[in-house]
Parts: C-alpha cells; structure tokens; sequence
C-alpha cells in the first residue's frame, strides 16, 4: 500500500476527539453525578470497577486462553467455527461479567438492599470498561495520528525502532484506510455498552434481594451473550458491514434497557 496516500484529516480527529470523549469523559462524569444523586458512596462503584477488572480481565482472559488459544481439540473446534466462536465468546462474557455482579451483590454489597444500588454499581463496572478498554487507547491513538498528521507516515515510522516499525505500519494503514465515521462509533458502542451493563446491573441486583427474582440471573447472562453475538460475528466476517453490527447491538441494547428500567422503576424493595 502507498503510504503517501494515507492521510490523517480533520475530520478524523475530531470524531476521534469526540470518541475519546464519549468513552472517557462521559462515564467519569456519570459516575460523579450519579453517586450525588443517589447519595450513595464510591464504594459501590469501586465494588463495580474492581468486579469488572476481576472477573472479565483476569478470569475471562484465563478462560480464553483453554478455550482459544491452547492447542487442543475443543480450540481447534472454536476457532474454525465462527458461530462456535461467537457463541462461546457471548456466554464467556455473560458468565463471567454477570456472576462477578451476582457475587458482588450476594456477598459484599449484601447490606445495601437500596435499589439505587445496582445503578451505582452499573456504573462502575461500564465506567471502568469504557475507560480502561476504550479511552486510553483512543488516546494513545489520538497523540499518534496528531504526529504522523505533522511529521508524515513514513517520517513517523522512522523514528521508531525497526523491530516494532513493521508492526506500526500495518496498524496504521489498516487506522488510515478506515471511513472516518467507525472512528465516531468507537464511542457510542461505549455508551451503549453503559447503558447495558446497568440494565444488567438491574436484573442481577434484584435477583439477589428480590424474592422470587432468581431467574434473573439466567436470563442477564443470555442477555449479555446475545449482545456480544453480533460483533463476534462481525469479527469472523461472517457480518461484513460494521454499521449492519452496531444497527443491531443499538437494536437489542435499546430493547433491553427500555423494559429493564420499566421493571426498576415499577418494583419497590419494600415489597421483598
């Protein structure tokens, strides 16, 4: 590919400024704004945080390591099958992010039986992931794109190392050969992401301290797997249109908020 062809434009960095804002500054402003309004302490959104670094960074990331990584039959099996990739990849998520929020609300937020609790909480867990999976990198890909806007491409990749300037060069022509708008989507899939993970919140809160609402916790794990199906089909080409997939996570998250928070609003605690 002629680099002299890529060209890092305006119109880039400003949905990519608008991205970086949408998934770093909004959720840190939601989590202080939502803390005030509920009056509840940040341990609730640290529990949320810390439950999200825990159980989808660490323990997810061990799983993913038997499951697609390890060279052995049922690997094999995932990786050459793009609906058993999906399919593992969407329970994976569901499994590890919704029982990290079950034990969060079973065991160290048992006390707290408020139901601004699970918000709070949502909050922490989307917040984080917004921030540290999407924010910080779109920043580091902020200051990179500003230098090779200034310097050129190939200046820029000559000031790097020549064991990583291959490395470089393949990842910004694939950044640099993008439509500028997916530089704009980065940061409303974030939001979405929020607004789904405290609906999730929602449904696991109360089936810890809502009688009779256990199978909530079944139905949170399904829930979120079935928002992860798209963009792992995506990911195996199997859904080749990027607007196509976030039409349909938007589709499905808009679907599972509006009847979660129709059940929050409607369902009093006194009554468990």
């Amino acid at each position: 590919m002629d680099t002299q062809t890529l060209q890092v434009t305006g119109t880039m960095l400003i949905f990519l400024a608008i991205s970086i804002f949408l998934s770093l500054i909004v959720p840190a402003i939601a989590i202080v704004v939502m803390r005030r309004k509920f009056k509840g302490s940040f341990k609730t959104v640290f529990v949320g945080a810390l439950t999200f670094i825990l159980f989808a960074l660490i323990l997810e990331q061990i799983s993913h390591y038997f499951f697609l990584v390890f060279d052995w039959p049922i690997s094999q099996f995932i990786q050459n099958n793009a609906f058993a990739y999906a399919l593992y990849g969407g329970l994976a998520a569901g499994i590890f992010e919704e029982t990290g929020r079950y034990l969060s609300f079973k065991i160290i937020l048992a006390k707290k039986k408020e139901k601004e609790t699970s918000l709070l909480y949502g909050i922490g867990h989307g917040g984080i992931e917004s921030i540290i999976l999407t924010g910080v990198s779109l920043i580091g890909m902020f200051m990179v794109l500003l230098l090779v806007r200034s310097k050129g491409l190939d200046a820029y990749l000559a000031t790097l190392p020549e064991v990583s300037s291959n490395a470089a060069k393949i990842q910004l022509e694939s950044i640099l050969s993008l439509p500028s708008y997916q530089l704009l989507l980065s940061g409303f899939e974030r939001i979405f992401a929020i607004t789904l993970h405290l609906s999730l919140s929602v449904l696991v809160f109360f089936s810890v301290h809502k009688k009779g609402q256990g199978y909530l916790f079944p139905i949170a794990i399904i829930l979120h797997a079935m928002v992860n199906f798209p963009a792992a089909l995506y990911q195996r080409g199997v859904i080749s249109n990027i607007l196509i997939t976030e039409m349909i996570v938007f589709a499905l998250c808009s679907i599972i908020v509006f009847f979660t928070f129709r059940f929050y609003k409607k369902t009093n605690m006194d009554e468990a």
